[in-house]
């Protein structure tokens, strides 16, 4: 299963581990910050891979000037 995630220039997701249970993630336009728990942030660019579960996350955002899209990519739930 495949889906797309699409944040807005100055938009932000909050973190819900459930959102990206069993998916690879890639950052297919646009630049990504993943905001930790305790507050500090890491960067990351198109053709990037991420693994989101089980991160102490608070929220992803786009502080780029263009959208960010997202392409998270998983097992049918049936099959986990």
């Amino acid at each position: 299963m495949v889906r797309t995630v699409r944040v807005e220039p100055g938009d932000s997701l909050a973190y819900r581990e459930d959102d990206w249970l069993d998916a690879l993630v890639t950052v297919e336009s646009g630049e990504l910050e993943l905001v930790m728990a305790c507050g500090r942030s890491c960067f990351f660019q198109p053709g990037d891979l991420l693994w989101l579960q089980g991160l102490p996350l608070a929220s992803l955002r786009n502080r780029g000037e263009e959208p960010t899209v997202l392409q998270a990519a998983s097992r049918n739930p049936e099959l986990r």
